[in-house]
């Protein structure tokens, strides 16, 4: 029996596409990466794509790819950009969304058991309109899937610094394991599958805390000079605000472009509160006696809350190209690491935003505008996605998320403690069939994957021709090429 017969029988014929261009389309994820750079991964193309509806029908899929031996990558919505959901080693993609339901809602105990292909845009209006809200979620809520942010990690978003991580608020996953098992974990056992990337198992179902809604009230502050705007966001991590977030002034500067007419300020910094009216006024007036800056109105600070989700697509346009590389630092370093990263990009078209995360930990988003059509260019750019990080690291910070992309930067933040993260993956996923080569699976060696970025910076166009001229080489050359020199395939 064929893959595409045996699969049918699983989740029906209606639930599987071999399309050519759904393959396609489940080969990339919003990172703009040059084809020719992804082939140098040694990259398979998937074989299929499923769209099971129940646990069950994942456990059966499962199950059937660890007989097989077939590597199958979980799908959520792909809103991430470092190659995680990338199906790198063929095989089987196994799209999420249709576990998209509202199982239960529990307004008494405080929980809602929801599907992990669930969009959380959805679950937080389901919730608006019956008086609760979630604690965390995503500033891609509109698009990104419940089960994809825990995978990511959830340590950043709207609410973290108010209620902490999103792997705090989990009662309990329904997860299938390698092996086709389902089992329900407790809040603790939760962790070990936060922030793994779909690589211990699928998450199916997710149990979260909710809270009844409070009153909110958003605030909006400019600041001329850099320590003092750094000084008030250092302010509000000590009075864990709902949210809390800054622009510098390139940001707004961009914004003014797309038809905005926002003061020109160093920093602009956008604070959320939450609480009862008598919690709200009280910690208002604390952190307008803490402002060194200037309080805007209102109206202007609600306006740019409801945009919070779109703010950075509406720049697409002056790109055309994005790149960044995101990193997350002790927040008492941020002054330091600001002026670093606007030396190191002052040659660059680029913006900078901030997000306030969990321990006392803030996270830098700078964005930088390039044309992934112009190789050259485009290869220069990206070797600073390397710089960007050896800042994280000098101020005691890393880089935010793993994927495919920032795999040979885990024996710099974990050192031997990679080795017992190997150890936990082997004993979830022996035969390494869940989203291979993502996190402790480094694809490319690492001392090839750092002298890469270099060679970009200094020689862009030499690496575009390498490309190229890799590219006319069957894929299975590749592959051996990248094993010889160290690199983990299947």
């Amino acid at each position: 029996m064929s893959l595409y017969e045996a699969l049918c029988q699983i989740v029906g014929e209606d639930s599987i596409s071999r399309d050519e261009l759904d393959l396609l389309c489940y080969s990339h994820d919003l990172a703009p990466l040059p084809q020719e750079l992804l082939k140098s991964f040694g990259m398979l193309n998937p074989e299929v794509v499923v769209r099971p509806r129940s646990t069950e029908e994942v456990s059966r899929v499962v199950e059937y790819a660890n007989r097989e031996n077939l590597p199958i990558t979980p799908w959520g919505a792909a809103t991430w950009s470092l190659g995680g959901v990338l199906p790198i080693e063929g095989g089987i993609v196994l799209d999420l969304s249709g576990l998209n339901e509202i199982y239960e809602f529990s307004p008494g105990n405080e929980y809602v058991r929801v599907g992990a292909g669930l969009v959380w845009k959805r679950l937080m209006d389901f919730l608006g309109t019956r008086g609760f809200e979630v604690g965390v979620h995503p500033t891609s809520a509109p698009s990104a899937t419940v089960g994809g942010f825990i995978a990511t990690g959830g340590g950043s978003g709207v609410g973290v610094t108010q209620y902490g991580s999103l792997g705090d608020q989990l009662l309990s996953l329904k997860v299938v394991l390698a092996d086709g098992r389902i089992i329900d974990t407790d809040p603790w056992d939760s962790w070990f599958f936060v922030g793994s990337e779909g690589t211990l198992g699928i998450i199916c179902e997710v149990v979260l805390k909710i809270y009844p809604k409070g009153e909110m009230k958003h605030l909006m502050y400019g600041f001329d000079a850099l320590d003092h705007g750094v000084g008030f966001l250092q302010f509000l991590n000590g009075i864990r605000p709902h949210f809390y977030s800054f622009l510098d002034e390139e940001f707004i500067r961009f914004l003014n472009q797309k038809e905005k007419d926002l003061p020109g300020k160093e920093l602009t910094v956008a604070v959320t509160l939450s609480g009862t009216p008598e919690e709200i006024a009280v910690y208002e007036k604390k952190i307008d006696e803490a402002c060194q800056g200037e309080k805007y109105l209102e109206p202007l600070a609600v306006e740019e809350w409801e945009e919070r989700f779109k703010i950075v697509l509406s720049l697409k346009s002056l790109g055309p190209t994005f790149f960044s590389q995101e990193i997350r630092i002790p927040i008492r370093f941020l002054g330091k690491v600001l002026v670093e990263l606007k030396e190191l990009l002052k040659n660059e078209r680029y913006l900078i935003e901030g997000v306030g995360g969990d321990f006392g930990s803030i996270h830098i988003l700078p964005l930088i505008m390039t044309d992934e059509r112009k190789k050259s260019e485009f290869f220069r750019t990206f070797s600073l996605a390397s710089s960007i990080a050896e800042i994280g690291y000098k101020y005691h910070g890393s880089i935010y998320g793993i994927g495919l992309y920032n795999t040979s930067h885990l024996p710099r933040i974990h050192g031997h403690s990679l080795n017992v993260m190997r150890d936990i993956k082997h004993a979830f996923d022996p035969k390494r069939i869940l989203n291979p080569s993502k996190t402790t699976q480094m694809r490319i060696p690492a001392f090839l994957f750092n002298a890469v970025p270099r060679m970009m910076g200094s020689a862009p166009g030499l690496v575009s021709t390498f490309l190229k001229a890799v590219n006319l080489l069957p894929g299975r050359l590749i592959r051996a090429g990248l094993r010889l020199m160290g690199g983990k395939l299947r």
